[in-house]
């Protein structure tokens, strides 16, 4: 998860969080990865009032954070910024379908001609008579 909020906080503020996350797992026995610190920084600062709550619970529950809870915590309360990328696509996934559809109109329209051009040949050899057509 990348918050554009994060880019303009200082480097001193920075550094106390990372450091307050990394507490976080250590005294809580989570694996440092990075899917993990972004839980525990967003914890730590309180980015996420449901996180926050979240583990507030599992810690009063004595929950282990093993990797199953960690999976959960980050696809429910940080992949849904994953929509943002996702939407990001959006714009491509549509050039796309819209340069199949202009492939498939542009296919249809010269079919169409091609039969109206055959069904206007065929309309003046039937108006003719039998003997100049031989």
């Amino acid at each position: 998860m990348i918050d554009p909020a994060l880019d303009e906080i200082d480097l001193d503020y920075a550094t106390a969080l990372a450091e307050q996350a990394n507490r976080h797992m250590v005294q809580y026995g989570v694996v440092p990865t990075p899917d993990n610190f972004a839980i525990w920084s967003n914890y730590s600062r309180g980015a996420s009032p449901e996180l926050k709550r979240m583990i507030d619970i599992l810690i009063a529950d004595k929950s282990k954070f093993d990797s199953a809870i960690s999976r959960e915590l980050h696809s429910t309360y940080l992949a849904p910024n994953s929509i943002s990328k996702a939407v990001g696509e959006v714009p491509e996934r549509l050039k796309s379908v819209m340069t199949k559809a202009k492939r498939f109109l542009t296919q249809a329209i010269a079919d169409n001609r091609t039969q109206i051009r055959a069904a206007f040949l065929l309309s003046r050899l039937s108006w003719r008579p039998l003997e100049s057509i031989l």
